[in-house]
């Protein structure tokens, strides 16, 4: 990363308002100069191999700088120990200028993925030169990666992972309505990350939209959804991807579409959804073992087309739709509930800072992710968020390329797979600089 001033540093004109009270006299017979709170924004930028440049606004404050600031140098050193750039600026200012602030801006080039250290130091009029200031600056990897898209655009499918692989399953065939919804569908694609190619999955035995999902032992469960022309349906189905087979398992106690899942404590809970035009906060979890289902407390808040997974010994049930308890015009739900499986306890978390449903949920890195989304009938969201349950709060991350509004999301090798209509998207945690 090579660094250059673009201006010079403002420092007479901050300097006459900063420094009342401060000058004449010198700095003091010889003292070298001290500065200190070095400030400065971005600390980091995506990397540009075409030669792109990102703006950098910074400062620090000086004090007992003998004849005033001659000048403010920059150097920036590499991961190993090697200068990149070296940058000596003149700064005018008056002599009795002896303290103050100085800002300024600087063009950081963006073609070499790194981490970097700026230090920073300043000379005097008198030749002294001060301590030096260190900073951390990072150039990353884009964190969103287009890949191979999906070979059957759907919607209202479950996205679930086994062995490596990415399984999308069902859903509502894209296109194929007047205008909407479109059929119901068996298909299954599965994608391979290490390839990044598609191959054909073997049918659902039921066809379905917006069914919950989790895998347990490597099986993939089907729970759930809305049979076309039938409604909501209870049925639960198991992939086995050594053996290539389907099973049929114990239904639901309450059929429903819309739900969530997630696996906890090797049960699978179910969360929400709809029944007969009713919204939902029905939990119920399957023991895949016992092959049996037993009924826990329900949610605090009803909602369908909600998000679902695990963190830590905790499952998170995230956004979603209900338009008496929506929290914004329309019934689209930002709030968050955890439900703790060992006490059988629900906890209101904080909220998602975008309402939205349909969203991807996908723990990943210590994280809970909420990805893309609908909150204004079809109008769909690049919106990026992460929930750090250390200190309870949510950030925002950078968005997608695109903006997408029925999305499932999962992790695989700490990496997060998004997927929506005839998109796939690879998103590396690691490498967002937000």
């Amino acid at each position: 990363m090579r660094v250059w001033w673009r201006a010079r540093y403002l420092a007479y004109a901050l300097l006459s308002a900063a420094i009342v009270g401060c000058g004449g006299g010198g700095g003091g017979g010889g003292t070298d100069p001290v500065i200190s709170n070095l400030s400065y924004d971005p600390k980091a930028a995506y990397v540009n191999s075409g030669g792109g440049q990102v703006t950098v606004f910074g400062s620090f404050l000086f004090a007992n700088a003998d004849g005033g600031v001659s000048s403010v140098t920059i150097d920036v050193v590499d991961s190993v120990g090697t200068t990149v750039s070296t940058t000596t600026t003149p700064v005018a200012s008056n002599p009795s200028h002896t303290s103050g602030n100085i800002q300024g801006q600087v063009i950081a080039a963006t073609s070499t993925i790194g981490a970097y250290t700026v230090r920073v130091t300043l000379r005097d009029g008198a030749g002294h030169v001060s301590n030096t200031l260190s900073g951390s600056f990072k150039i990353a990897s884009q964190p969103w990666i287009a890949k191979a898209p999906m070979p059957h655009p759907r919607q209202f499918f479950a996205a679930a992972t086994s062995g490596g692989l990415a399984y999308v399953i069902g859903g509502e065939t894209v296109g194929g309505g007047s205008p909407f919804p479109g059929p119901h569908s068996a298909v299954v694609d599965v994608y391979d990350p290490a390839t990044d190619t598609w191959t054909d999955g073997i049918p659902l035995p039921t066809a379905r939209t917006s069914p919950a999902v989790a895998t347990v032992n490597g099986l993939i469960y089907v729970i759930g959804g809305d049979k076309q022309f039938a409604g909501e349906i209870a049925v639960v189905e198991a992939f086995d991807p050594s053996t290539m087979q389907w099973a049929t398992l114990t239904p639901m106690p309450t059929p429903r579409s819309g739900a969530a899942a997630a696996v906890i404590n090797g049960q699978i809970c179910v969360f929400g959804g709809m029944n007969a035009g009713q919204n939902l906060a029905t939990t119920e979890c399957l023991d895949p073992t016992l092959n049996s289902w037993s009924t826990q407390p329900p949610m605090l808040t009803v909602r369908r087309l909600l998000a679902s997974d695990a963190l830590g010994a905790y499952a998170y049930a995230v956004g979603g739709y209900d338009i008496v308890n929506g929290t914004n015009i329309g019934g689209y739900i930002k709030t968050v509930e955890r439900f703790d499986i060992a006490n059988q306890t629900w906890s209101s978390m904080a909220s998602m800072l975008t309402y939205r449903e349909t969203v991807g949920v996908v723990a990943a890195s210590g994280l809970l992710f909420a990805i893309g989304g609908d909150n204004t009938f079809f109008r769909a969201l690049d919106v990026v968020e992460a929930f750090d349950p250390t200190i309870g709060s949510w950030t925002t991350k950078t968005a997608m390329p695109v903006s997408l509004a029925r999305v499932g999301a999962l992790a695989i090798g700490g990496l997060i797979y998004v997927f929506e209509q005839g998109h796939t998207f690879q998103y590396t945690p690691g490498d967002d600089v937000l």
